[in-house]
């Protein structure tokens, strides 16, 4: 039924750098470490205390003079090493997604105005904040499917999750609802389509445009490497989707996932 976290695979590349085991031969660092910066690079980013990863060394620009006692030839010491570093960007889109119809609309008894409140004394209108009423009192689960409204993953709603009532559905059980004005008289048996905040993040690298030495770094404990390891897996298996709980405020200024063209 939900689609499964796909596992991770050993990613050969890091932003434009591929693994490169003999230019980091002798380096004083290892390609792909985690290392935390002690100055600011620049006033947004990549500032003192942000963690970021090696991704390719190479040696510091010189003179192309010769003289005596002296080499050109790049020794791979912190002196005269510079390295590309990149940290981790996580792009978030959150957007309201419609959650199913027929028999997958909800009940009106089982929305409130208000978290964990009681069924409202008259029709919601479109464009209402409402809160899904818990599981106990409802006795069944809700879910939004995404990104494809008709053959996405669906995605379970939590109980409290406020969302947007979208509009009044024709209901009949075991078919197909059609969003339209209901024929139904009685308010507290209305079927609503709701829309809910749908969370989903895509992580990237973003490289520095300078190259810095080691004198503006510093290394990080193993279990804070892991930890930053373990971050850097969301960049090739994303975490799944998954409808958020929100402030009503908040929730009512999100755009609105569109139908798919027919």
């Amino acid at each position: 039924m939900f689609a499964p976290h796909p596992q991770p695979t050993a990613p050969t590349q890091r932003g434009r750098y591929p693994r490169n085991a003999a230019l980091w031969h002798k380096v004083p660092f290892k390609q792909w470490q985690w290392v935390k910066l002690t100055e600011d690079i620049d006033k947004d980013q990549f500032r003192a205390g942000t963690d970021v990863c090696l991704l390719t060394a190479g040696p510091v620009n010189t003179t192309p003079t010769k003289r005596p006692r002296q080499t050109n030839e790049w020794q791979k010491t912190h002196a005269d090493t510079m390295y590309r570093i990149a940290i981790l960007v996580e792009e978030v889109t959150i957007e309201l997604v419609k959650c199913q119809d027929g028999p997958g609309a909800i009940l009106h008894t089982h929305l409130s105005a208000n978290p964990r409140g009681e069924p409202s004394g008259r029709a919601y209108s479109p464009g209402t904040a409402v809160y899904l009423l818990p599981e106990g009192k409802t006795g069944r689960d809700y879910y939004v499917q995404y990104p494809q409204r008709s053959s996405g993953t669906p995605l379970k709603i939590p109980d409290d999750a406020c969302g947007v009532v979208r509009n009044i559905t024709t209901f009949s059980a075991g078919t197909k609802g059609m969003s339209g004005k209901s024929t139904i008289v009685n308010f507290k048996r209305l079927p609503y389509v709701v829309a809910f905040p749908v969370r989903r993040s895509v992580w990237r690298w973003e490289e520095c445009n300078w190259s810095v030495n080691s004198a503006y770094f510093k290394a990080l404990s193993e279990s804070d490497n892991k930890k930053c390891e373990k971050l850097a897996e969301n960049v090739h298996a994303p975490p799944p989707p998954a409808v958020v709980k929100l402030p009503r405020e908040r929730v009512l200024a999100l755009p609105i996932l569109p139908d798919p063209q027919q």
